[in-house]
């Protein structure tokens, strides 16, 4: 979970969304630093093989989807992700980075 602005925001919510389009195998959602609203989501994709993600259509999905603020700041493809557990390590590289991001 992270927090924008005053609202809760639960990562698997968005992850539900964007599961539901065909060309996502994958997909990991954090919350990142910003100056304006504390915490962003960053929605990070893998493709399912073979296609090609329209990140516009993941973008008009979430608005149909979520409520506003729900909607990640922005979206990430991953060409690949080798682990046994993608979606974990996925999430914990990319958490780890903004965590890294945010120190002073």
């Amino acid at each position: 979970m992270y927090v924008r602005r005053s609202y809760n925001v639960f990562p698997v919510e968005i992850e539900n969304a964007l599961s539901g389009d065909r060309t996502v195998a994958m997909s990991a959602v954090i919350g990142g630093p910003d100056d304006l609203y504390g915490e962003v989501g960053h929605a990070h994709i893998v493709p399912t093989p073979g296609t090609t993600i329209a990140v516009d259509t993941l973008f008009d999905r979430c608005r149909e989807q979520l409520a506003k603020y729900n909607i990640p700041a922005r979206i990430h493809v991953v060409t690949h992700c080798r682990s046994r557990h993608p979606e974990r390590s996925i999430r914990w590289l990319y958490a780890r980075r903004y965590q890294q991001k945010s120190i002073p």
